[in-house]
């Protein structure tokens, strides 16, 4: 049997410098007022409906923060749209190798997480200033860089509120 789970959003409310999580309501497709045509949220706090920003609208990844070297960094609730400063799986072996002794320091970088079809991905800028996302080109071919678990990943922003903290961003 099919199980249908509840899927979680989070928005920048449109009345207050305020974030609120929960589902959503979309706009109708023929709106037959001002109502219809807003995004809203509804508080998983106290159900009640709240405007938020159309572009600020992400959905809950799934994808877990796991920090054992700075246990503040964990999270639950990765939101697409969320900056992670991470490294690509690529390089991350590498440093894990040339790192033995523990004494290295990791360069992260910031990458948006977000869904390219069913994929959970990292996006980064390009040189044109839009979203694309992340490959690793190795021997002529191409892999799209899947989100993964490196033991350094933080959460250190969203993409609507700081878009200068993403890897490649120029004004």
């Amino acid at each position: 049997m099919l199980e249908l789970k509840n899927i979680k959003f989070r928005g920048k409310r449109t009345d207050v410098d305020k974030w609120t999580k929960g589902g959503i309501t979309v706009p109708l497709l023929e709106p037959q007022d001002d109502v219809q045509k807003e995004y809203r949220i509804v508080s998983e706090n106290n159900g009640s409906f709240y405007r938020v920003h159309q572009n600020s609208i992400g959905r809950l990844t799934g994808h877990r923060i796991w920090n054992e070297e700075n246990p503040e960094y964990c999270t639950d609730e990765v939101y697409e749209g969320d900056i992670v400063a991470t490294m690509p799986l690529w390089e991350y072996e590498e440093f894990q190798m040339s790192n033995r002794d523990g004494k290295k320091v990791p360069k992260l970088k910031n990458y948006v997480i977000g869904y390219e079809g069913a994929e959970l991905v990292y996006f980064e800028m390009n040189k044109s200033g839009k979203l694309e996302k992340v490959e690793q080109y190795d021997d002529g071919s191409h892999e799209t860089y899947s989100v993964s678990q490196t033991d350094y990943d933080r959460v250190v922003g969203n993409f609507f509120e700081n878009p200068e903290l993403v890897h490649g961003y120029k004004k």
